[in-house]
């Protein structure tokens, strides 16, 4: 699998009008569907991860934290539906994860 391009980070932060500077690494591109969900068979083989519509830019602390959240919740990490509402929740603030 391909790595993420800075080209496609670039265009994920600029859409959500989050101006990224080199020495101010505030956020973190979060994948929706990850990679391991591929190796799982979760979703088709050839699913596109690094595609824009997969990326949500979020606070690092936040990231880290819904990385944490589905990772240590059976329910979360095997549902792809939830990971993305809770994705989606992060980002618009209406989940409080720090």
């Amino acid at each position: 699998m391909k790595s993420l391009s800075h080209e496609t980070r670039r265009e994920v932060y600029d859409q959500a009008g989050i101006v990224q500077k080199k020495r101010n690494n505030r956020y973190n591109i979060h994948h929706c569907i990850f990679k391991s969900d591929v190796r799982r068979g979760l979703v088709p083989r050839h699913f596109p991860i690094n595609a824009r519509e997969n990326l949500i830019p979020l606070p690092i602390e936040v990231h880290n934290q819904l990385h944490k959240l589905v990772e240590e919740t059976p329910a979360y990490r095997n549902n792809i539906e939830c990971r993305i509402w809770l994705a989606n929740m992060a980002y618009n603030g209406e989940i409080d994860l720090i």
